[in-house]
C-alpha cells in the first residue's frame, strides 16, 4: 500500500492498462497465426510479398535508427551547451540534456517496435484473410480486423507505458510532478519522428510496388489485358449513334439546279422557305404550297 500511495494510484492504473493491452495484442497475434494459409499457389505469392516487405522494413528501420541517432546527439549538444538555462528549469543543463535525450530515444524505440510488430502481423494476415474468404466472408472480416487491431493496441500500450514509466522513474529519483513534463518532452518528439519517416517510406514503397506491378503486367500483355478464351466477347463498348441526315433532292435556285445535302447548322436561303414554315425547300408536305420566284425577285404564288 505504501508503494501505491507513493507512486500515485492513477499511474499504477495506467501501467496496468498498458500491460493488459499488450496481453490482448499477443493473444490476437496467436489467434491470427493459427489460421489456415491457403493453397500452395497462394503461399507462393504470399512468400514473395513477405520477402519484399521484410526487406523494405529492414532497410527503412536501418535508415530511421541512423537518423534518430544523429538527432539524439544534436539534442544532447543543444541542451547541454547551446540552450541558456532559466529559472523554470527543474535541473541543470547537463541533467536536462540527459533526460531529454533519453526520453527521445525511448519514444523512438517504442514507436519503432510498435510499427515493426504491426507490419509483421499485417504481412502474415493477408494470406490468412484471403484463405478464409474462400469459405466465409465473416471469418475473413474477423481475421482482417483482429490482425489490424494489433498495431493499434501496441501503439496505445507502448505510449502509455513509456510516458507512465518515465513519470514513475523521475518521481522515484525525487523530481516534483509539475516539473517532470519539462524533462520528458523528447518522448513525443522521438515517437513522432519515427512515425513520420515510417509513413513517408511506406507511401513511397506502396507507390513503387504499384508501378512495378503495372510494368510487369504491360510487359506480359502488351495490349493491356491478358488474352481471353475463345468465345469471350469482352467488355461492351458504347457505340455512338450516328445521326442520319436527310438527303435532299435537286434544288432550283434562280433557274439553276444545285445538289446540296441539308446541314442543320447552316441557315437556309431566305428565298427557299415554305410558306409559314422555317424549313428549307424540299419535297413539299401535304397541305403546303410551293413558292415560285420570278426572275425579277417578286414572289409568284402558284397552286
Amino acid at each position: 500500500m505504501d508503494f501505491i500511495h507513493s507512486m500515485k494510484f492513477p499511474f499504477v492504473i495506467v501501467l496496468g492498462i498498458s500491460l493488459f493491452a499488450l496481453a490482448v495484442a499477443f493473444w490476437l497475434i496467436n489467434w491470427v497465426m493459427a489460421k489456415d494459409t491457403g493453397t500452395d499457389e497462394m503461399r507462393k505469392i504470399s512468400d514473395a510479398i513477405k520477402a519484399g516487405a521484410e526487406a523494405f522494413l529492414r532497410r527503412q528501420n536501418y535508415t530511421i535508427v541512423s537518423l534518430s541517432s544523429l538527432l539524439a546527439v544534436a539534442i544532447f549538444v543543444l541542451y547541454a551547451f547551446v540552450r541558456k538555462p532559466n529559472e523554470h528549469d527543474p535541473a541543470g543543463p547537463m541533467v536536462m540534456a540527459v533526460c531529454t535525450t533519453a526520453s527521445f530515444v525511448a519514444g523512438a524505440l517504442c514507436s519503432l517496435v510498435a510499427g515493426y510488430i504491426g507490419m509483421w502481423v499485417s504481412i502474415r494476415t493477408n494470406i490468412r484473410t484471403a484463405s478464409a474468404a474462400r469459405t466465409s466472408l465473416n471469418d475473413a472480416l474477423r481475421i482482417a480486423l483482429r490482425g489490424g487491431a494489433v498495431s493499434g493496441l501496441f501503439v496505445c500500450a507502448l505510449s502509455l507505458m513509456g510516458v507512465g514509466g518515465l513519470f514513475v522513474l523521475l518521481k522515484t529519483i525525487g523530481y516534483p510532478f509539475e516539473k517532470i513534463p519539462f524533462m520528458i518532452v523528447g518522448y513525443a518528439f522521438g515517437a513522432s519522428f519515427v512515425a513520420l519517416f515510417a509513413q513517408l517510406g511506406g507511401g513511397i514503397y506502396t507507390k513503387a510496388a504499384d508501378v512495378g506491378a503495372d510494368l510487369v503486367g504491360r510487359g506480359r500483355h502488351p495490349r493491356g489485358r491478358p488474352p481471353q478464351p475463345r468465345g469471350h466477347r469482352g467488355p461492351r463498348r458504347r457505340q455512338r449513334r450516328r445521326l442520319r441526315r436527310p438527303r435532299r433532292g435537286p434544288l432550283r435556285v434562280h433557274g439553276r439546279r444545285e445538289h446540296r445535302r441539308h446541314d442543320p447548322r447552316r441557315r437556309p436561303h431566305p428565298l427557299l422557305r415554305l410558306e409559314g414554315r422555317g424549313l428549307p425547300l424540299g419535297r413539299p408536305r401535304a397541305g403546303h404550297r410551293r413558292v415560285h420566284h420570278r426572275r425579277d425577285g417578286g414572289p409568284d404564288r402558284g397552286a
